[in-house]
């Protein structure tokens, strides 16, 4: 029998005939003589050997097809070069029939026409949307060295210079260490890695040589001219599991997309950069972070890794249905810790709740927006702005942090005992 399998199973019964199937997990049979026509000994013409998959003839190997090539990885998934089969999958039915799911068409279920395993396969389609074609699966002799598939990175972390960066299966980038806000990737026809939206523009990466163990190490050219070696070394960090802390997050700053993002100990959150305003935080019994006061409404974070040293990285759900990644890079500016001048903004218009405020030089305030009439301002001698005159009565705000660029964030108490957190972002 000209070989499909190395190994056959054979099966002689005096009642029934002569049972052939390949001697592999699926049994299938391949091949029946019934008994009668061995009893008849004419001159008929012998069933002839059929040809059908098996898992071992695909699994871990890669074929050449119409615009690319093909690779049947051993869980089930599909990579292709030059083809796009993002989210398809594969497996041998229990009639030895390939099975290809998710596709634009449909299911896909091919059944082998003719071919052997050092020269492929010719076979024929049918898919669920009723259109049929065939098609030749051509073994890949030399294995395929230099080019990226989706699979070698989705979903995964590696350590890179300056911290760790994840390729989300969304095709969006998150880093933890690193800034790689509103960067997306991708893999193109040629293998390559392609990531969009650096400073130095889009980035194409040509892999060189690695393995999925030790990492990847690629030469890299951007649009602006620049090359460079990217080298990804898988993360051995373990995700963190046990969720959020309250210490983990309280009184602390984050870079953040913007800005950057405060968790004040009172359980409200202050913003350079980012409006949050009335916007508040706590930490819920599953260990999730949960920000009250958005937009989009409440979200719900679930911590997925990092640590304290770069950063966290997280899941969001918002009540609104949409969903992102979280990634809370620690603030490296060091708080400002001189207090208010003058200088800081007499003359100058910051962006507050409600509207516009303006800091007049001699000493007046100004609103859009918001009611602040006959309200002045000083800076009295221990560097806190005190403001005069407002509903709640006079208000002493102490300077916590901020920078000229971002604005101002600051602790504010009133005569009437009431305290606030004061954002003043440049207008």
């Amino acid at each position: 029998m000209d070989a499909l399998f190395d190994i056959y199973q054979v099966t002689i019964n005096p009642s029934t005939g002569i049972t052939v199937k390949t001697k592999d997990t699926s049994a299938i049979t391949v091949l029946t003589i019934p008994a009668a026509m061995i009893a008849a000994n004419t001159a008929q013409a012998l069933p002839s050997l059929l040809s059908v998959f098996s898992t071992a003839m695909l699994s871990g190997k890669s074929f050449t097809v119409d615009g690319g090539t093909l690779i049947f990885n051993s869980d089930g998934s599909l990579s292709g070069v030059g083809i796009n089969v993002t989210g398809e999958t594969w497996k041998v039915n229990s009639s030895g029939q390939l099975v290809l799911t998710g596709s634009s068409k449909g299911t896909s279920t091919s059944t082998i026409v003719s071919g052997n395993a050092a020269q492929g396969w010719t076979v024929n389609s049918t898919y669920t949307d009723g259109s049929t074609t065939a098609g030749t699966l051509t073994p890949v002799t030399t294995a395929t060295t230099n080019v990226f598939t989706s699979e070698m990175l989705s979903s995964k972390s590696f350590t890179v210079t300056g911290g760790t960066l994840t390729f989300n299966a969304d095709g969006s980038l998150s880093g933890v260490g690193i800034n790689v806000v509103n960067e997306t990737w991708k893999i193109n026809s040629s293998g390559q890695l392609v990531i969009y939206g650096s400073s130095k523009g889009t980035s194409t990466s040509t892999l060189v040589s690695g393995n999925a163990t030790q990492g990847w190490t690629a030469n890299t050219t951007y649009t602006d001219g620049t090359t460079a070696t990217m080298t990804l070394v898988p993360a051995n960090t373990p995700p963190q599991t046990t969720g959020f802390t309250t210490a983990m997050l309280s009184g602390k700053s984050y870079t953040v997309t913007g800005g950057t993002l405060t968790f004040n100990t009172d359980g409200s959150l202050s913003g350079i950069g980012i409006n949050v305003v009335n916007e508040t935080w706590k930490i819920n019994s599953s260990g999730q972070l949960v920000i009250y006061g958005s937009s989009k409404g409440t979200s719900t974070t679930t911590l997925v890794s990092g640590n304290a040293t770069q950063g966290w990285t997280g899941n969001t759900t918002y009540t609104d249905g949409t969903t992102a990644t979280m990634t809370l890079v620690p603030a490296n500016t060091p708080p400002q810790t001189t207090g208010f001048t003058t200088a800081m903004l007499s003359g100058k218009s910051f962006t507050v709740t409600g509207g516009t405020l303006t800091f007049n030089t001699d000493g007046s305030l100004s609103g859009v927006g918001i009611n602040v009439v006959n309200e002045t301002w000083k800076i009295n001698s221990s560097g806190q702005l005190v403001i005069y005159g407002s509903s709640k009565g006079t208000s002493t705000s102490t300077l916590v942090s901020g920078d000229a660029t971002h604005g101002w964030t600051g602790n504010t108490t009133y005569t009437n005992g009431t305290t606030a957190t004061m954002t003043l972002v440049p207008a």
